[in-house]
């Protein structure tokens, strides 16, 4: 396997990071939730402009624990899916433009000559 440029490390380095931050906030969502009291989520005496806030927001019940069960048995972080999908797309945009530049060639020189 042939190592990675310093530009594609310095990227790979920096999604790493940004993973690593969604993954602490993550966390951080998911121990908020598990400490709030069941009784404090449909509390009755709310103002209308909290009303209106917590209903833009996503349902933190039973349906949010099992949607983000599912987001996390996705995959690891680690998974190498997404680079090898991204560089199968570009290898075939690469040979396509290829294809397409030899017969822009090829038009041409029937063409001129």
């Amino acid at each position: 396997m042939p190592r990675a440029s310093k530009k594609e490390r310095r990227e790979l380095e920096e999604r790493l990071r940004a993973l690593q931050r969604e993954q602490k906030r993550l966390a951080k969502e998911i121990s908020a939730l598990s400490a709030q009291p069941a009784g404090s989520r449909s509390a009755p005496s709310k103002t209308r402009s909290a009303a209106a806030a917590s209903s833009r927001r996503r349902p933190s019940g039973v349906g949010a624990q099992t949607e983000m069960k599912a987001y996390l048995s996705i995959g690891s972080f680690r998974s190498g899916g997404k680079l090898r999908h991204e560089r199968a797309v570009q290898r075939n945009k690469a040979i396509f433009m290829l294809v397409v530049a030899l017969i822009a060639i090829y038009i041409f020189f029937a063409w001129v000559f």
